[in-house]
């Protein structure tokens, strides 16, 4: 029984100090209007462009003319200054999953907090000044089996997306 209470701390601190490097600040619980149908994704990388609700946010090439140093792929990206860039994406089985994005944010030298709301939880990070395009974990989640739906909210805003990637999360071995 101790053994095993032992394996399970070690398992949550070091699920703890896998998102601890990943800029979260806070989870905070939430309702979210999920009614609307969104095709679920499976596992992968994806234009953010290509998201089913992109008509809220147009897709640029720029921001008020500047243009992100490095080459975006696709047609261009995403800017969140208003609006919710939703998918749903479908997973085998419960588990951590990891979330990166390729993004740049331009507005705030001092970094600029954001969010995306996983199944109806809102986690809060903090992205750094980036005038090029940048991969960045957003953090290691917890998934259920089946469709997950995915928010990038504009809580706080102006962050540019390019691509955003879904992939099983790699934990380091816990020894016990």
């Amino acid at each position: 029984m101790r053994r095993n209470v032992k394996k399970a701390v070690s398992a949550v601190m070091a699920l703890m100090m896998c998102t601890a490097g990943t800029g979260l600040l806070s989870v905070i619980a939430e309702d979210t209007d999920t009614s609307a149908t969104i095709t679920a994704l499976p596992l992968g990388t994806y234009e953010a462009e290509s998201f089913p609700n992109t008509e809220q946010m147009p897709i640029r090439t720029n921001i008020d003319g500047k243009v992100i140093q490095g080459d975006y792929s696709g047609e261009g990206f995403v800017y969140i200054t208003a609006g919710t860039l939703s998918a749903n994406i479908e997973v085998e089985e419960e588990g951590m999953y990891s979330i990166t994005a390729s993004c740049a944010q331009i507005l705030d030298a001092g970094g600029r907090q954001q969010a995306v709301r996983i199944n109806g939880i809102v986690y809060n990070y903090v992205l750094p000044y980036m005038d090029t395009w940048t991969d960045v974990n957003l953090g290691v989640f917890r998934l259920k089996k089946g469709e997950n739906l995915i928010e990038f909210i504009s809580q706080y805003g102006y962050e540019a997306l390019d691509t955003i990637t879904f992939e099983k999360a790699v934990l380091p071995e816990v020894v016990g």
